[in-house]
């Protein structure tokens, strides 16, 4: 049903200095683990839950085909009543993937002032329809699920398989997401995902949805915030940071095991799971992280870190997540990890 790494590895993943931030920690104490898999909620619940939700996406697309019925105009944001209508079945969506797998979410937004304080002009508070670029860490497959529902359903960044997918793709073409094989400029070439980012950055269309960012690039544990990618700061335009934070006693909501079964079956066995979305005060960039995109998404990744009070690591990258996963899989010995870990340190490339 599910892969864990021999012991022996798993130990030396969460001792390792870089990779242990990539590496789901220890569940709790066996008695307790055994219970839960096996006795209550135990795996029929589990299998129950996933039944569920798998029902719940497949009407979720039902009501956004009735919901977009009759329109064809996918190169340009839909009518806001449409838009509107397609928010609330997200939301209702999170709202029942949250009671499926028993998630508390806790949504806090810190950006209205205090009583008797005055709203600082250049940093509005948070409006669901603000166009502000959205960044976050990501550890959680509930990220995109719960989270970004709970922010205003913006547009994501995706892959154009995810696009082509007969379900999924339509969801993520009713969300605005961005692919970059979508976009074409003026000579036919298609365009990166940064200059697609960039576009939608900087458009005056009042219906153009918002764009939510995860710059780490892949999952870590939440134990801290991994380096930021500059893509989404290339503009040079302010951004909207999210911090995300699954708080846990025993068991961690991250998605940093390679197996998908084991992830959900995990999710399932729970008593109950704790999700925090909290959206902090816009970031405007000064002249030297304008000039700078790379200093300025470190910046970013530093203020998100520093409310979470966790290490932002410019360190780690989206290798050594692919080295944990491949230590995890059992695919290269402990020794092989090690050779490949001081290969991306020093900056070679590594076929991973």
């Amino acid at each position: 049903m599910y892969a864990n790494p021999h012991p022996i590895n798993h130990q030396r993943l969460l001792h390792h200095p870089q990779l242990k931030f990539y590496t789901l920690p220890l569940p709790g104490p066996k008695w307790y683990r055994f219970f839960k898999r096996w006795i209550f909620p135990g795996p029929l619940i589990a299998l129950a839950r996933v039944i569920l939700f798998l029902l719940l996406f497949v009407f979720l697309y039902i009501f956004l085909r009735l919901a977009y019925l009759g329109h064809s105009n996918w190169d340009n944001p839909p009518p806001k009543w449409r838009r509107a209508l397609g928010r609330f079945i997200l939301r209702s969506s999170a709202i029942l993937t949250c009671l499926i797998f028993a998630i508390i979410p806790k949504v806090v937004d810190n950006t209205k002032p205090k009583k008797g304080q005055k709203a600082d002009p250049e940093r509005p508070p948070f409006d669901f329809n603000e166009h502000y670029t959205m960044v976050a860490n990501h550890n959680s497959m509930f990220d995109g699920i719960i989270g970004s529902s709970f922010l205003g359903t913006p547009s994501v960044l995706t892959t154009r398989a995810l696009m082509d997918s007969p379900i999924l793709g339509f969801v993520l073409k009713q969300m605005r997401a961005i692919a970059s094989t979508d976009n074409r400029n003026g000579s036919g070439k298609a365009k990166s995902t940064v200059e697609a980012l960039i576009e939608r950055q900087n458009s005056t269309d009042p219906n153009e949805h918002a764009v939510m960012v995860y710059p780490e690039g892949t999952n870590s544990n939440g134990s801290c915030v991994a380096k930021f990618h500059k893509g989404a700061f290339v503009a040079g335009v302010p951004v909207r940071p999210i911090a995300q934070i699954y708080p846990y006693k025993y068991h961690c909501l991250s998605w940093c095991s390679p197996c998908f079964t084991q992830v959900i079956f995990e999710a399932g066995c729970q008593f109950f799971n704790r999700a925090e979305y909290h959206i902090l005060d816009l970031y405007i960039p000064s002249k030297e992280e304008k000039a700078n995109p790379q200093l300025y998404a470190d910046n970013v990744g530093k203020y998100i870190a520093n409310f979470m009070g966790v290490d932002y690591r410019p360190d780690l990258d989206v290798p050594h997540n692919r080295v944990q996963c491949r230590v995890w899989e059992e695919q290269i010995t402990w020794e092989e990890a090690l050779m490949q870990v001081e290969a991306v340190n020093s900056g070679q490339k590594v076929s991973l």
